[in-house]
């Protein structure tokens, strides 16, 4: 996530450089086309460059990058958006590049880094092509895949025994809790850790939604976007934070 001075950067460079029709476009990509009808005469400002635009453009920015951590890369995707910046800011291009490429890593953002393999590498690959080109909803499937994976692999890795009836989701982060809750204790907060025993009813949820409402299997009623990112989100998260502790 781009730090304060640095959102006001882009910002900066975006009002400078972007029309009307640009900011559109923006504020579509991102789902976020309700942030310029809160901000007073937004796109008058646009088309006349008056001074309060500076102003509106990093609160724009703002609440469109804390809306959706995946919303920097869905800008850094917009035509000529990458060349303004380089342009203007080498350090930030440089900044936001590494970002949005995780730094070299062949994986999405939010995605484990030690419990991995290439199944689950090639899983977040196809989820964050589908995420940019065809939205969350066609997504899902691909997270959940990878979630499924990097569950398995975490408890190859670490000599945690499964069988056939409990290889699913919700089991195998059952087991993974067990094993946490085994190791010494490492300053972890323990109302934290509940949370993470108690999302296992989440992970049945989440299952529940793979098998109905995703690409998974033939059905006409997908999630929408909003369900498809908020699953996503919770999956992403579960999934960073067991491979942390681990």
């Amino acid at each position: 996530m781009l730090n304060k001075v640095s959102q006001i950067n882009l910002a900066k460079i975006l009002a400078e450089k972007f029309n009307e029709g640009d900011w559109q476009e923006l504020f579509a990509v991102t789902d976020c086309e309700d942030v310029p009808e809160g901000l007073y005469k937004f796109y008058q400002h646009v088309h006349w460059d008056n001074p309060e635009l500076k102003g509106m453009a990093i609160f724009a920015i703002e609440s469109t990058l804390a809306r959706d951590a995946d919303n920097l890369s869905k800008i850094w995707a917009l035509d000529n958006v990458q060349r303004y910046i380089n342009n203007a800011n080498t350090e930030l291009f440089n900044e936001i590049k590494d970002i949005v490429n995780q730094n070299g890593q062949r994986n999405v953002s939010a995605a484990p880094v030690k419990n991995v393999n290439e199944n689950i590498y090639q899983a977040l690959e196809d989820a964050e092509v589908l995420l940019q080109k065809n939205g969350p909803h066609r997504a899902y499937d691909r997270v959940h895949t990878a979630l499924h994976a990097s569950l398995r692999q975490m408890c190859a890795n670490h000599g945690i025994a499964t069988n056939s009836t409990n290889n699913n989701v919700p089991g195998l982060l059952s087991l993974i809790t067990a094993h946490l809750k085994a190791l010494p204790d490492d300053g972890r907060n323990e109302d934290v850790f509940k949370m993470l025993k108690s999302s296992a009813a989440i992970l049945h949820g989440i299952n529940n939604l793979r098998n109905n409402y995703s690409m998974a299997h033939p059905t006409e009623n997908l999630l929408n976007e909003a369900d498809a990112r908020f699953a996503i989100n919770l999956v992403r998260s579960i999934m960073t934070y067991i491979d942390e502790l681990l």
